[in-house]
C-alpha cells in the first residue's frame, strides 16, 4: 500500500509539473502571436499616419503652417516628416527666420550638422539679435568641431539675453 501511495504521489506531481510547463509555454506562444499581430497593426497605423501627413505637407502652401507642423513633428520624433515640412517652409518663404531656425534644429536632430550650420547661419543673417539662433549655432558648431565659434555663439547668447 505504501508503494502505491508513493507512486500515486509521484504521478500526481509529474502531472501537475507537466501542466504547469505546458501552461507556461502555451501562454508564451499565445502572447508571442498576439504581440506579432499588434506590431503589424502598429506598423500599418504608422505607415498610414506617415502617408497622410506627407500628403498634407505636399499640399500645404503656407510656410508658417508648415513650420508649425514641422515643429509638431520634431516634438513627436517624426524627424523625416519634420524635415520635409521645414524644407518646404523655407523654400516658400526664404526670408522667414523661424523657418530656418527650426529647419536647422531638425537637421541637428537628424545628425546633419553641416546642413544645420548652413540653415542657422541663414537665420542669423535674417535676424542677428535672436538668442535662440545662437543657442542652436553653438550646438551646431560643437557638432562640427569648431569650438571657437561655439564659444563665441554661447557668449553672444549670454550677451543678447542680458540686453532683452
Amino acid at each position: 500500500m505504501k508503494e502505491n501511495s508513493t507512486e500515486y504521489f509521484v504521478t500526481r506531481v509529474l502531472i501537475i509539473f507537466g501542466a504547469l510547463v505546458f501552461g507556461f509555454f502555451g501562454s508564451r506562444i499565445i502572447a508571442s502571436l498576439y504581440y506579432d499581430k499588434l506590431m503589424v497593426d502598429y506598423n500599418n497605423s504608422l505607415q498610414n499616419f506617415t502617408e497622410y501627413y506627407q500628403t498634407k505637407v505636399n499640399l500645404e502652401t503656407n510656410p508658417y503652417k508648415l513650420t508649425r507642423l514641422g515643429r509638431s513633428f520634431l516634438k513627436a520624433n517624426q524627424n523625416d516628416l519634420a524635415s520635409a515640412a521645414l524644407d518646404k517652409s523655407t523654400e516658400l518663404d526664404p526670408l522667414w527666420r523661424d523657418g530656418w531656425i527650426w529647419r536647422g534644429y531638425g537637421e541637428l536632430k537628424l545628425g546633419k550638422s553641416k546642413d544645420a550650420l548652413a540653415s542657422l547661419k541663414k537665420a542669423e543673417t535674417l535676424d542677428p539679435i535672436y538668442p535662440f539662433t545662437y543657442q542652436l549655432l553653438s550646438i551646431a558648431y560643437e557638432a562640427t568641431g569648431d569650438d571657437v565659434s561655439a564659444k563665441f555663439a554661447s557668449e553672444k547668447v549670454t550677451f543678447l539675453n542680458k540686453n532683452n
